[in-house]
């Protein structure tokens, strides 16, 4: 019993450490002897997770962010990983579900409020979709996603000037951000 303890620890340990050196392969490869629902450590649970999102496997990500959230219920961060996985995966429903529940604990969260703006844009709800992005705004005025999701918002609605200020103080404030350079030259056509 002792063993196989030492070997759980150890393999967590494997997981804190290359995810730390942003090493996710590894991270992965450790994983692979595992199974979510064995684990009872929230964050190693979250950190495979992340290591699958950031190789562009959010389906493999999936059961170990739920792992997390199911072990932690009240990790907010740990919750957003979840709904932004969800959405990766186009799950709308679910992931509405999961950044309810964030802004309803937390009504600051920018990340959640941002992302239930994209959601409520996608589903054509431009009114809820607008509250949500302008709460993220009031939180955190230079939020990279929210102002992005905000300049397609005033582009869908026909209102471009307010779209290219909105792309301008992007560029401002992330001078690197490729899209919003690519939103200037199609809003300048």
């Amino acid at each position: 019993q002792s063993e196989v303890e030492a070997t759980k620890k150890q393999n967590r340990d494997f997981i804190r450490v290359y995810y730390l050196l942003n090493d996710y392969r590894a991270v992965t490869g450790y994983a692979a002897q595992l199974r979510p629902a064995a684990l009872a450590d929230a964050w190693t649970a979250y950190r495979v997770g992340e290591a699958y999102f950031q190789i562009q496997q959010p389906d493999s990500a999936l059961p170990w962010y739920q792992r997390a959230t199911e072990i932690w219920k009240y990790s907010l961060d740990f919750q957003n990983k979840y709904g932004i996985c969800l959405l990766a995966l186009r799950r709308l429903p679910e992931a509405l579900k999961v950044f309810e529940f964030v802004v309803s604990e937390n009504p600051n969260h920018v990340s959640a409020n941002t992302n239930l703006g994209f959601i409520y844009m996608q589903q054509g709800q431009g009114t809820m979709a607008y509250d949500y992005m302008m709460r993220a705004n009031r939180i955190n005025p230079d939020y990279e996603q929210n102002l992005i999701n905000m300049a397609v918002w005033y582009h869908t609605g026909n209102q471009d000037d307010k779209a290219k200020k909105t792309v301008l103080h992007i560029l401002k404030k992330h001078p690197g951000n490729e899209t919003a350079k690519a939103m200037l030259q199609d809003l300048a056509k």
